[in-house]
């Protein structure tokens, strides 16, 4: 999809699916309903979180020239695994806790990171167009011309 109408929108897509549908999620997993749970599962995770990560390597890639690519994408990539996703389990039990076993505040978190996700990549260029077919584009200077 990515590919087809970019990597912004598929991103925004499913950070918006992913607003909406937390506290709906939270409530679905409560009954109990086996096939409810697939279909809040599949909203969830098997839209919604894939759009955003389906899209994400070749959007980042594409956000920084190849010099500083791999460095780039590996710092911002991983601070913001270790922030969002390493603290996750830890924050959303302290918020069930604070929240009085309510779900509110985890839905507050996953729509605080969907907002900050929508925000983000609204903000970011495009990068759908900056590639190219061809191997040479994205090959080290040296090669480029030996090519």
């Amino acid at each position: 999809m990515s590919d087809r109408i970019g990597r912004r929108p598929v991103s925004i897509i499913g950070a918006v699916l992913l607003l909406a549908s937390a506290r709906p999620c939270f409530r679905i997993l409560d009954t109990g309903e086996t096939w409810a749970i697939w279909v809040a599962l599949f909203v969830t995770l098997g839209a919604g979180q894939a759009a955003i990560l389906g899209s994400q390597p070749a959007f980042f890639a594409e956000l920084f020239d190849t010099s500083v690519r791999f460095s780039a994408v590996g710092i911002a990539n991983n601070i913001g695994t270790v922030l969002t996703g390493g603290l996750a389990p830890m924050l959303c039990s302290a918020l069930l806790l604070w929240y009085d076993h309510n779900i509110t505040g985890v839905v507050i978190f996953i729509a605080l990171l969907s907002v900050v996700t929508i925000v983000t990549v609204g903000l970011a260029r495009e990068t759908r167009y900056t590639g190219s077919s061809d191997e040479a584009a994205t090959a080290p200077r040296g090669l480029q011309q030996a090519l």
